[in-house]
């Protein structure tokens, strides 16, 4: 009888323990899929404000109408927005320190692209941003793998 007991127990305690493992498992994959997520929606959105950016800029140094400089500028503070709260959702679902000071620098370059003084800084803010861009996408590879 005790060997039954014990047989019943063991099975049981087997089904929990296996049950609990598949369970995180599936949790861990399911939280790993939504950093990806936002992490490829903060890439994107910064894809397109950087374009966005370099409008803005050509505009204000080739001398454009004020109306067409308004309005790119306005594209890009929206797509800004975007960006913003596509950083939010990385920094509410990463932890990785690195991670999220590459997101943070990476953010900055393109929201400042802008600023550049000429076309030589221009480009240099443009390689900076590819920069940070592919070593951002490579903290997140390997937190994924």
């Amino acid at each position: 009888m005790w060997a039954s007991i014990i047989a019943v127990a063991g099975t049981l305690l087997g089904t929990i323990t296996a049950h609990t493992i598949q369970t995180r498992t599936t949790d861990r994959r399911q939280h790993q899929q939504a950093g990806l997520a936002a992490a490829a929606a903060l890439a994107g959105s910064l894809m397109a404000m950087r374009r966005l950016q370099d409008e803005r800029w050509r505009l204000r140094t080739t001398g454009a109408p004020t109306a067409d400089y308004h309005t790119a500028k306005a594209a890009a503070l929206e797509a800004r927005t975007l960006a913003a709260q596509h950083l939010f959702h990385v920094r509410a679902l990463i932890t990785d320190p690195q991670a999220i000071a590459l997101a943070n620098e990476l953010v900055g370059v393109t929201f400042n692209l802008h600023d550049a003084t000429d076309k030589p800084d221009l480009n240099d803010r443009h390689a900076h941003a590819r920069h940070l861009n592919d070593a951002f996408a490579a903290a997140i590879g390997a937190l994924i793998r």
